[in-house]
């Protein structure tokens, strides 16, 4: 599955809308440039220049190349276990 929210803000530095998607993919996956060409679009539709993808596997070297240039932030899953751990030692 997938969700995708566009948020707007109105901080006057950040302000503007912010594309967020996340999709569920096994832990083992590589997640290919097409992920990210198609997440690009969505971003293009809804007029963000920047976004946030989030998927617990990790992105192939052509995701990463294709998001470096296109404003998306990619989360994978080495940071959502980083993100759990901390939070988790926070409590």
């Amino acid at each position: 599955g997938a969700v995708i929210a566009v948020v707007e803000h109105s901080h006057p530095i950040i302000g503007g809308k912010f594309a967020v998607l996340s999709k569920q993919f096994p832990e083992t996956t590589q997640i290919p440039g097409e992920i990210v060409s198609e997440f690009g679009h969505i971003m293009a539709s809804e007029f963000c220049y920047r976004g946030l993808l989030l998927a617990p596997a990790y992105y192939s070297m052509e995701a990463r190349a294709l998001a470096r240039f296109s404003g998306i932030d990619l989360v994978d899953r080495s940071v959502w276990e980083n993100l759990r751990r901390r939070h988790l030692g926070a409590g």
